[in-house]
């Protein structure tokens, strides 16, 4: 994935973004939000998986932050409203990043998230 992490970087100017977010705790996944950071950039994790990872420290000693983020770390009555503008504006593709399983197929989704075939998978009941 670290081509990823270079495509990314040069979408935004060469830089790197701000803010990167995982929700997979797949070790790649995290790397690349990681990687994808400009020097003073902050990357939020609220995946948890079963897998260890390491990170690059030469990337964190350049000033990047990671984050581990409980129960939204945030004020839901400002953020959600954010998080909808940015939807409106095209800037935050939140629904291109769910994918729907019945409730009997629940093991499918956890392959699914595991193996970082899917971002975020939510069980129909």
């Amino acid at each position: 994935m670290p081509h990823i992490a270079g495509q990314i970087r040069a979408f935004s100017g060469g830089e790197g973004v701000q803010y990167s977010f995982d929700t997979t705790a797949v070790p790649e996944v995290v790397s690349t939000a990681v990687a994808s950071l400009r020097t003073t950039g902050v990357c939020g994790l609220v995946g948890v998986g079963a897998a260890e990872y390491t990170l690059d420290a030469n990337l964190l000693l350049m000033g990047r932050t990671v984050k581990g983020i409980i129960e939204g770390d945030t004020v839901p009555q400002t953020f959600i409203p954010r998080m909808i503008e940015l939807w409106r504006q095209g800037r935050f593709p939140f629904d291109r990043l769910i994918t729907s399983y019945p409730l009997d197929q629940i093991n499918q989704a956890e392959a699914d998230a595991q193996s970082g075939k899917v971002v975020k998978p939510v069980l129909i009941p």
